[in-house]
């Protein structure tokens, strides 16, 4: 933008150096319009510049002139607030601070200079300009279609400057050393199945990478962790790239099977509007590549398959003859898809939205207690109810990249798949017995005084354990719990009635109704209270007051025996030395 009164503008200095600049870019992309707003304070001067343009003058293809329509002397307004600067500056009492003059002159100053910023805003605004370029003229533009009017002229005239902010994906002078770095990185990409992985550190490759798909926001970070993240397509980009590069994918989504002529999709890219440079078109196409894992494929005219990024820069340089080849089903997904119909118990000729639909109404149907509790089993299970919390827009995408990713094995091992989304199903299904059998067999296990007691419903091992608790333990802060357990463990031996029992009273509710795996916190809060009412009676041993030491051994020599099973007389109180 430049802003010019008319005797700088018939010099034509100011407005030729400015459109000699030259932004380096793809080929025909040459460089940023010039927006100059003519300042004319007298009806002479737009007539000037009238005259010029008829002439000829002021018709380059990167210059937008925007002309007032009417002119306005501002020398009133502005010499108004020299003089006030003036007399702040150096003129006492106004450049006192201290003094009311001054600060009436400071109001002043401040009022007159927001009448030449509004009159100036209201002179340049564009509903009082008119836009030339060229031989074309535009009036009564209002902010919204003066934005407009400038990105078709853009688009039209000149494309996209370069859009990668990396030499070795967006220079036009390729060096060998920038085509070995970028073909490094391209090949990575391409080996790459499922998301992204993307170290946090100063490898060359990882930074060349970040800054060609992630600034440009070509990819959008799935997972982040501390020292690397995964990386998948960006479901709604904001950069001109993305958006490209969105738009071709969904060229292919949903088709069954297409074909593109590789040649000219690259000269579509190579040309106004997106004017890529060639190292940018090998980021996206390897990008495009990556995106499908496998089902987007370039063939060369031999037939030849191009599996890499050297093959790939000499697709881009000679595209003639190339073409991208898109298939929805693979074998290896069609035995997929055939094995789930089957497990879900369909027609063999059932959608793939049904089975979406099938596979979502399943995940809907779980308790929520199997959901949160269930995805704590196995990394699998997690990422299953991660996957399947998330709308489905494209049925054939989550079925053959989706719910492979999710379970951790690539389509190409079909059975093995199915084997492992039928046991993740079974895991989520079952987590709550699960969980309860678990929790039962640690109480077992807690109170069980020997191996032959593990077969033992656990209510009876408590029951017997309750009965051996000495005298002391009544005084303990958790003999309410103790006397609930014996309590519990005299009426019933049935494990889960008990159980249901117990986590009540410790304010967990039933195990069908967790949010979340209490196991762990329920087995510690049992163990505390096993523990602190066993070693009641040590509590008050030491320390003890002067001739009490005699008595508080016998009271722990009758425990003794009472735990062992051995009589009083078993203990010699003559070997005791105290």
């Amino acid at each position: 933008v430049l802003y010019a009164r008319p005797e700088e503008l018939e010099r034509h200095d100011g407005v030729e150096a400015a459109l000699s600049r030259y932004q380096l870019g793809a080929q025909p992309y040459a460089g940023d319009f010039l927006l100059v707003y003519l300042i004319a304070q007298r009806r002479e001067e737009l007539e000037r510049i009238d005259q010029l343009y008829d002439q000829g003058r002021f018709r380059q293809a990167r210059l937008i002139l925007a002309l007032p329509m009417r002119s306005y002397n501002f020398a009133a307004e502005s010499n108004r607030l020299a003089a006030l600067e003036r007399m702040l500056e150096g003129h006492p009492p106004y450049s006192d601070p201290t003094t009311r003059a001054h600060q009436q002159a400071l109001e002043a100053h401040a009022a007159a200079r927001a009448k030449l910023d509004e009159s100036l805003r209201l002179y340049l605004s564009p509903e009082y300009l008119e836009f030339r370029h060229q031989n074309e003229i535009k009036r009564l533009l209002d902010g919204g279609t003066f934005i407009d009017y400038l990105h078709e002229l853009l688009e039209q005239q000149i494309g996209s400057p370069p859009v990668v902010p990396h030499r070795q994906f967006a220079s036009l002078v390729d060096s060998t050393r920038n085509q070995q770095r970028r073909r490094q990185a391209l090949d990575y990409l391409l080996a790459t199945r499922g998301p992204l992985l993307l170290y946090h550190t100063g490898r060359p490759l990882h930074q060349a990478l970040h800054r060609g798909l992630i600034e440009t926001g070509l990819v959008e970070a799935s997972s982040q962790g501390a020292t690397r993240s995964s990386y998948v397509p960006a479901g709604l980009p904001t950069s001109r790239l993305g958006r490209l590069f969105r738009d071709l994918r969904e060229r292919f989504l949903g088709q069954p099977r297409l074909e593109v002529s590789f040649a000219s999709l690259v000269d579509e890219l190579l040309h106004p509007p997106h004017c890529l440079a060639p190292a940018t078109i090998e980021l996206v196409m390897a990008a495009l590549l990556w995106s499908f894992e496998g089902r987007l494929q370039l063939w060369g005219n031999r037939p030849t398959l191009f599996t890499d990024a050297a093959m790939l820069g000499a697709a881009v340089a000679a595209p003639s003859g190339h073409r991208l080849v898109y298939e929805r089903w693979s074998p290896s997904l069609e035995t997929f898809l055939a094995g789930l119909t089957q497990q879900f118990g369909l027609p063999p000729e059932t959608s793939e939205h049904r089975l979406v639909r099938e596979l979502l109404s399943w995940y809907r149907g779980l308790p929520e207690a199997a959901v949160a509790i269930g995805r704590d089993k196995t990394n699998e299970a997690e990422w299953l109810v991660e996957l399947l919390e998330h709308p489905v827009e494209d049925p054939a995408e989550f079925l053959s990249v989706a719910l492979p990713r999710a379970l951790g094995l690539p389509l190409e091992d079909p059975e093995t798949l199915l084997v492992y989304l039928a046991e993740t199903q079974r895991t989520l299904e079952e987590a709550v017995g699960r969980t309860r059998s678990e929790l039962n067999a640690k109480l077992r296990e807690l109170f069980a005084a020997n191996g032959a007691e593990l077969e033992q419903p656990w209510p009876s091992l408590v029951a017997r354990w309750c009965a051996r608790l000495p005298r002391e333990s009544a005084d303990s802060p958790m003999a309410d719990l103790g006397h609930l357990l014996a309590t519990y463990s005299a009426t019933t031996t049935d494990e889960d009635e008990t159980l249901e029992d117990l986590l009540y009273e410790l304010d967990y509710g039933p195990v069908d109704r967790w949010r979340q795996n209490y196991t762990d916190e329920v087995l510690a809060r049992v163990r505390e209270v096993k523990s602190v009412l066993e070693h009641a009676p040590f509590q008050g041993l030491y320390p003890l007051e002067a001739g009490q030491q005699r008595q508080a051994a016998r009271r722990l020599i009758a425990w003794l025996a009472r735990q062992s099973g051995l009589g009083p007389e078993a203990f010699k109180e003559r070997s005791l030395s105290l």
